[in-house]
């Protein structure tokens, strides 16, 4: 009966008609206190998902190098060392590589020294995805049905660039500047075979962009391990034998041209014959046989100019830079075009090449943790070994650590203002209310009614206020949050769905038990000011 009473005398102490206007100053405050603590509580929640969900995401991958002053001459010195790392779960090396393009033409020339590249192994989990959003891989050797892996690059956006296929005013992120563009679907190189004189034989070679990456972390290019050590063993028979990821040859199967001849008239003959320099000047630069013949055709003697290979075959391309150089000479300026023997190419098999050796240094790695909380301890132990050591994870980790410290700090301090202010009001109103209820205050004493009683109604009294501006205030402060949220995702262009407004019940019980306290602590001054009412005193007044 008491404790009725007691909720009765409260409920109508808040909405007397006196103190309803302070009821109601009171009941806003909450709300408002409630709604700010509510929609920042959600959003601080909202950007941990947020960090949460990106960090997931990310490869538990680290980068390894090794550098240059290092006294390790190759990362398998200490892979043994490094594998006895705390959630080491894999370790791959790489080979930084050395590829001599050839440009679009539109460029000069193209620093060797600017392009770096690196060999993928075959067994390493490497997740990447092209321009066009879809995931992209090497075939192993098993899919090629070959004894190499798939022979092609993986290339950056920004080396189209480089090698001049693209302009300088071309941009990944800007999707209109070349997205009606005819991206390239090979890239030519330079190969070198050493001639049985030791002298290297060049030669142009198309080889398929399997990808285009918007970006690459470590290089402009990526090629199979196999690939790299085809390059460096390189013949020139091995060109026939390259087929693509459908079964299809890389170079055409075209005749060989085994040797080529002018046949002279007689005073071009006797010119080429007194400027012998001449020949020998374009025979280094091709390099070619080139010398001064005779042939007996029907009865009759003809003089000729023959070219002959220095190892198995001709270049037409060659054949042609020769001719014109040739022409420019006005004793040759009418020239007979030349005439070539050819003989059928035998297309030879892997097997009179196998095994290739294998002559590099890893100097690269990539090593892959099972679990996040690993980074940081293994970051340290590979870094105090003298490797450069990175990892996306670790930048990621320290950029939202900062945000996070920075956003909790922020949220605190409002929470700690906007709940100092709603004491502010309650204690105001409470201390306003308590003086004009003096003599109604003493009478209950007077009638018996104890101290703790009297203290008992002013904290029903601040708990029915809290609990109405609480419930207003979380409703409010939810909606709040939730426009909030999709207004930053709009302003912030944030990936990976961006932030979505959510709250745990715990959380929310807590930050309403935070209020109740706070309130309490707010009143309890005017509480003991009406405790300490002397009946006597106020009965008399």
């Amino acid at each position: 009966m008491k404790l009725k009473y007691m909720l009765s005398y409260s409920w109508k102490a808040v909405e007397n008609r006196q103190d309803r206007i302070f009821s109601l100053l009171n009941v806003l405050s909450v709300t408002a206190t409630m709604l700010i603590l509510i929609s920042l509580s959600g959003l601080l929640y909202a950007f941990k998902n947020y960090s949460e969900s990106i960090l997931n995401k990310l490869p538990l991958r680290i980068e390894i190098f090794k550098p240059k002053d290092t006294l390790l001459q190759d990362l398998s010195e200490i892979e043994s060392k490094i594998l006895r790392l705390s959630g080491i779960q894999s370790f791959h090396k790489r080979v930084p590589t050395l590829v001599s393009f050839v440009g679009s033409g539109k460029t000069t020339g193209i620093s060797s020294s600017s392009i770096q590249g690196c060999t993928i192994p075959d067994n390493e989990p490497y997740s990447l995805v092209d321009i066009q959003g879809r995931s992209v891989r090497f075939f192993s050797k098993e899919e090629m049905k070959s004894p190499f892996s798939e022979i092609g690059f993986i290339i950056s956006f920004d080396f189209l660039k480089k090698l001049g296929h693209l302009g300088q005013n071309v941009y990944f992120e800007k999707k209109e500047t070349w997205k009606e563009k005819n991206l390239p679907t090979y890239l030519t190189i330079k190969v070198d075979q050493k001639s049985d004189s030791g002298i290297p034989i060049a030669m142009e070679l198309n080889i398929p962009i399997i990808a285009i990456v918007p970006v690459l972390e470590r290089g402009d290019y990526m090629i199979t391990e196999d690939f790299y050590n085809l390059l460096l063993n390189w013949n020139h028979a091995f060109r026939y034998m390259l087929k693509d990821r459908n079964n299809q040859p890389l170079v055409k199967i075209e005749p060989e041209i085994v040797k080529a001849f002018y046949v002279l008239t007689q005073e071009e003959g006797e010119w080429i014959e007194n400027n012998g320099e001449i020949l020998s000047l374009y025979q280094r630069q091709m390099p070619m046989k080139i010398y001064l013949d005779f042939a007996e055709i029907e009865g009759k003697f003809e003089s000729r100019l023959v070219i002959e290979p220095v190892s198995q075959r001709l270049d037409f391309a060659k054949l042609s830079e020769l001719e014109f150089n040739l022409r420019s000479h006005s004793m040759l300026k009418n020239l007979a075009h030349f005439q070539k023997e050819e003989k059928n190419l035998e297309v030879q098999d892997w097997k009179r090449f196998l095994p290739i050796e294998y002559r590099h240094q890893y100097i690269q790695a990539s090593l892959y943790l099972r679990d996040r909380k690993f980074i940081h301890e293994t970051l340290e132990s590979l870094r105090s070994m003298g490797l450069f050591a990175s990892s996306p994870l670790e930048r990621y980790l320290k950029t939202f650590s900062r945000q996070e410290s920075f956003f909790t700090g922020a949220t605190i301090v409002i929470f700690s203002l906007v709940l100092f202010l709603s004491s502010v009001v309650l204690f105001s109103t409470f201390y306003s209310s308590i003086l004009r209820k003096r003599k109604e205050i003493g009478i209950f004493k007077a009638y018996g009614a104890s101290s703790f009683l009297v203290l008992i109604l002013f904290y029903i009294q601040t708990t029915v206020i809290v609990f109405l501006g609480c419930i207003s205030g979380i409703a409010i402060g939810f909606q709040t949050g939730i426009f909030l949220s999709k207004s930053l995702n709009h302003f912030a262009h944030l990936s990976q769905g961006g932030l979505e407004f959510s709250l745990p019940l715990s959380s929310v019980f807590g930050l309403t038990s935070v209020m109740l306290l706070t309130s309490w602590i707010a009143v309890f001054i005017p509480a003991r000011i009406a405790i300490s009412v002397d009946p006597a005193e106020v009965v008399r007044s």
